[in-house]
């Protein structure tokens, strides 16, 4: 049995949590898509491609370094779903409702990035890696907060 070292378990946790983040995201833009709301979808869906890109960017540095990513937890993605699903549902604007879930669901991925980021032995290229994953988190909250305000401000 090989063990690990933390800098590779915090950095897999990051990746894990930004692809389900990245899969909640679409599942929102569709769902708000089927459900009238075309503008909240796009914005969804953009939020859902940063969050793959930024995975995919730090899955290619843990490859080039030996670590292999963690298989997503199939169980744990379907009731994120369906609880993002359900609470929109019961809302009285869905659209909003599904933002705010989707931004509180992003906590899981935020409190990975300051573990991995203050993980000893990191390396270089991946802490450059969370910092664009942080900075990316904080401008997609600014867009939220913007399009919110937008919304009401129509």
């Amino acid at each position: 049995m090989m063990l690990r070292e933390p800098w590779e378990v915090a950095a897999e946790d990051v990746l894990v949590k930004a692809i389900e983040q990245a899969d909640l995201f679409a599942d929102a833009a569709e769902y708000l898509g089927a459900h009238d709301h075309p503008r909240t979808a796009a914005l969804c869906a953009s939020m859902a491609t940063r969050r793959r890109e930024l995975a995919t960017g730090l899955e290619a540095a843990l490859r080039e370094r030996g670590v292999y990513p963690k298989v997503v937890d199939p169980e744990r993605e379907a009731l994120d779903r369906l609880f993002g699903t359900v609470k929109s549902a019961l809302s009285p604007d869905q659209a909003d409702s599904l933002l705010h879930s989707r931004r509180q669901a992003d906590q899981a991925l935020r409190g990975a990035l300051a573990e991995a980021r203050a993980a000893q032995d990191m390396p270089e290229p991946l802490v450059r890696i969370f910092d664009q994953f942080a900075a990316s988190l904080d401008e997609d909250d600014r867009r939220i907060d913007a399009f919110i305000a937008s919304r009401k401000a129509d």
